[in-house]
């Protein structure tokens, strides 16, 4: 047992256990292991989540609320994927709200508009329901419209459709590729 009570010889052992220790390479069990110089941890970039304009959102909700509120939570993220297509596509203004108030001639692109009704959505627990669709649309999700840029409902027949690729039916529309 060491006596440690002399301070000297303390310091001595322990001066001696640190250099051992800085040393540049260690002994164990017979195999000589250099020292490494010790690199920082690499940088991890995570993805951002994307800003999304709350503007945007809003305008998108109130397309999805008045275009496809009956239909099941795919349906209306179809119908929102047909509004953000257009955003980026080069015959459609390049946002939301502009997408969703634009016209055609006299008329509009989407028949809420110009239907002489009120556009303030009226059961506020749904329209919740399409923001939190909307946002998850916004920050990116899978397209279930395969690039749709324009839809119908099923009851109708517009002369435009047969100029248009079908890409998918979903619930109660039909979805077509310029």
């Amino acid at each position: 047992m060491l006596n440690l009570k002399n301070n000297s010889a303390a310091i001595a052992l322990l001066t001696a256990i640190a250099m051992y220790v800085a040393s540049s390479t260690y002994t164990i069990a017979q195999t000589t292991i250099p020292e490494q110089e010790v690199q920082p941890a690499p940088v991890i970039e995570l993805k951002k989540e994307p800003k999304v304009d709350r503007r945007e959102v809003y305008c998108l909700a109130e397309a999805i609320y008045f275009e496809s509120n009956d239909e099941s939570i795919k349906g209306q993220e179809a119908v929102g994927h047909v509004i953000i297509n257009r955003t980026k596509h080069k015959d459609f203004p390049g946002t939301v709200c502009k997408v969703v108030n634009q016209k055609y001639k006299k008329y509009c692109q989407f028949s809420y508009k110009c239907d002489g009704k009120s556009d303030v959505p009226s059961d506020k627990k749904e329209f919740s329901h399409t923001i939190k669709i909307s946002e998850k649309i916004m920050s990116g999700t899978r397209d279930n419209t395969f690039g749709a840029v324009y839809f119908h409902n099923k009851t109708v027949r517009p002369n435009w459709a047969n100029k248009f690729r079908l890409t998918t039916v979903i619930g109660n529309h039909k979805f077509y590729k310029a």
